[in-house]
């Protein structure tokens, strides 16, 4: 019993610190719910340690649904980092190389001759942000070949130095997609649940499109002009490659966990992953494959945020701390912004400041 005692006063502390920490992370939360009526999920870890995991609204206003620690969020742009570990998993497996002109893999025009592989990782191309044919026809289901043929009907930007100069595509990141089909044989989904999604044992993970029925999924919702509106209508097949990609915040965690450990790529692909390929000049940070290469207060912080219709999303990691910051939301309020940045920088300075 004196044992028992002992050891109970002896962690006392620790769990009064803890307590402590995540009411002051709870208060800063509060603060963006008043002020932007935030709502859907954050979840911090420092190393191994889960620090904060909490949901906030709703996942399904119609039926007064609750956001929850099992609940399904479009991760939008995050998902370019699926699709870079895509091409490099296809690299090591011999069907293709970064530094090869695309024109290798696919039928491509006389003007996209010198584009390589390297440069849709790093948006240095000069391809066009966006899918023309979505223009008008975002609410049909698209194959990713069907993508790619209509990105080959819009013209490069003009002046853009391809490989020198950063634009960030869409458009380039479905054709990576589309060629990890076309070099494996495989679909581009059936490539990410073999290769990727299974050896790390994450089940609630993968890509969505309209027709898809999911558990625990969270409606997507815009504020705009007074009025609350459910996303709709929009086919998010049409983003295969670019931000498409549907997970829960655990299993991001343990993706991105498993991912840095090399329990998916090699040594040299993780390397390609997160090297500062391509400095952004005006946004002063620098582009790997799929993910930013940034400064956080002098230390070294990759990223990347998502945004999508009804959804915005935010995912770092402040590489020496080894500090985890994942922000899920399911409320845009159309005019105002986008405000998750600012929230995972608040985040990092508690996480940093508390041992």
């Amino acid at each position: 019993m004196l044992k028992l005692m002992t050891l109970f006063f002896l962690l006392l502390p620790e769990a009064f610190a803890a307590s402590k920490l995540q009411e002051k992370i709870d208060t800063v939360i509060q603060r963006y719910v008043s002020k932007h009526h935030f709502q859907g999920h954050v979840r911090l870890e420092r190393g191994e340690d889960l620090v904060f995991s909490k949901s906030y609204g709703h996942a399904n206003l119609s039926h007064n649904i609750p956001n929850k620690e099992e609940t399904v969020f479009l991760i939008g742009s995050i998902s370019k980092q699926f699709t870079a570990a895509a091409v490099l998993k296809a690299e090591e497996e011999g069907l293709l190389n970064v530094n090869e002109k695309l024109s290798k893999y696919l039928d491509v025009p006389s003007s996209w001759e010198k584009l390589t592989v390297h440069m849709l990782l790093t948006h240095s191309t000069g391809i066009q942000r966006d899918v023309p044919l979505l223009q008008e026809e975002y609410a049909k289901f698209h194959t990713l070949k069907q993508l790619f043929e209509s990105t080959l009907t819009s013209p490069l930007i003009v002046g853009h130095r391809a490989g020198i100069d950063f634009s960030y595509s869409n458009a380039g990141y479905s054709i990576l997609a589309y060629l990890v089909e076309v070099v494996s044989g495989m679909e581009y989904q059936a490539f990410l649940e073999e290769f990727l999604l299974k050896p790390v044992g994450i089940q609630n993970t993968g890509l969505y499109h309209q027709s898809l029925v999911l558990k625990n999924f969270a409606r997507g919702y815009v504020f705009l002009n007074g009025t609350l509106y459910q996303e709709c209508c929009y086919d998010y097949s049409n983003t295969y490659g670019a931000g498409s990609i549907y997970s829960t915040a655990e299993d991001m965690m343990i993706w991105f966990k498993s991912l840095r450990a090399g329990a998916v790529l090699n040594s040299d692909s993780i390397e390609k992953l997160f090297y500062p390929h391509l400095k952004h000049t005006k946004a002063n940070w620098s582009y790997g494959y799929g993910w930013i290469v940034d400064r956080f207060k002098g230390e070294e912080l990759v990223w990347h945020n998502g945004i999508i219709t009804g959804y915005n999303s935010d995912f770092s990691h402040l590489v020496s701390r080894d500090l985890k910051t994942l922000i899920f939301l399911n409320r845009v309020n159309g005019g105002e912004g986008f405000y998750l940045g600012a929230m995972r920088s608040e985040f990092l300075e508690i996480l940093k400041s508390e041992k």
